[in-house]
């Protein structure tokens, strides 16, 4: 290569370019990596989220539902893009398995905005595993209709 005229074939200046340059590209990994962190620690996020110490069971409609309520705590800087989703975990012999319930309310897609207070609904019915299977039911026939 050509000397640098700017230099003056110093070779001080070329190490103290190096040496900022690597100081800077560290500086900006360093606050990067603060602001990363920052912003995904999820454990203090969902401390903010509550739900209703209780659920009820109502009769509307002719069917039964299951309701509670979740709700954000924070006032300001509010979640967005929260979809609810509800598992029933339910006990058996040899475990314990894991039903999703299909969810009435907010919406079927479970799309919330916790600005205010949801109220979450699930249709208790035939084919929801809180629902204990009919004497008359066949095990084969109620464990096909939930699948």
């Amino acid at each position: 290569g050509s000397k640098d005229p700017a230099a003056g074939g110093c070779i001080l200046m070329w190490a103290l370019v190096t040496a900022a340059s690597l100081c800077g590209v560290f500086a900006q990994s360093f606050l990067f990596g603060i602001v990363f962190v920052r912003l995904s620690r999820a454990d203090a996020r969902a401390s903010t989220v509550a739900f209703s110490s209780c659920a009820i069971v109502r009769a509307a409609h002719g069917a039964l539902f299951l309701a509670f309520r979740v709700a954000e705590m924070r006032k300001r800087h509010h979640l967005l893009g929260v979809r609810a989703r509800a598992y029933a975990f339910v006990d058996i012999g040899d475990g314990t398995e894991c039903f999703p319930l299909p969810l009435e309310a907010p919406a079927p897609s479970g799309d919330l905005l916790l600005a205010t207070p949801a109220l979450i609904v699930h249709r208790l019915d035939d084919l929801s595993p809180l629902v204990p299977p009919h004497p008359s039911a066949k095990p084969a026939a109620r464990a096909a209709a939930a699948a």
